[in-house]
């Protein structure tokens, strides 16, 4: 059966890096955009020459708001990843589950984009190791689903036992 939890951390990871490629591209437009926009100020040509430009500066706006609705996207998943790990409070998710160290080393991995090897050298442990504890909290994350996971329900239910 296929993973639930690492379904959502492998979509938060690609999220996280369009995210970032997003950023970079829109650094990209608002520098063409300024560019345009200075020739449209200092333009005193033809109207076609001006209509063209008026163009141009439409499509970076379109570009703009396209790749601004990919962000929000992008934070959605991230955000139910980030939530899946410590809750929606922040005190409880998988991080209330297993040890603390655990979910931090997913997040650095998957919503940080980090290797195993760095992971490692942050958090005082070999990246052996904590493949072991990732795949061992991914198995927690699966065994109580990830909503209830999210939702503390996981906690509840050890404490009622």
């Amino acid at each position: 059966m296929p993973s639930e939890t690492r379904a959502l951390l492998e979509s938060a990871r690609i999220a996280a890096d369009d995210y970032a490629a997003c950023e970079r591209q829109l650094i990209a437009l608002r520098l063409r955009a300024e560019s345009l926009g200075a020739g449209m100020v200092g333009s005193t040509g033809s109207t076609h020459a001006h209509d063209s430009l008026e163009r141009r500066v439409i499509a970076l706006a379109d570009r703009q708001r396209d790749i601004e609705g990919r962000m929000a996207r992008d934070e959605a998943v991230m955000d139910m990843a980030c939530d899946m790990l410590y809750g929606r409070d922040g005190r409880d998710g998988l991080a209330a589950l297993v040890p603390t160290f655990w979910a931090d080393a997913l997040w650095w991995h998957y919503l940080q984009g980090e290797t195993w090897l760095e992971v490692g050298r942050m958090l005082g442990y070999s990246p052996a190791h904590l493949k072991k504890c990732a795949t061992a909290a991914i198995e927690v994350g699966d065994a109580y689903g990830v909503v209830a996971t999210t939702m503390g329900e996981g906690l509840a239910e050890d404490d009622t036992q």
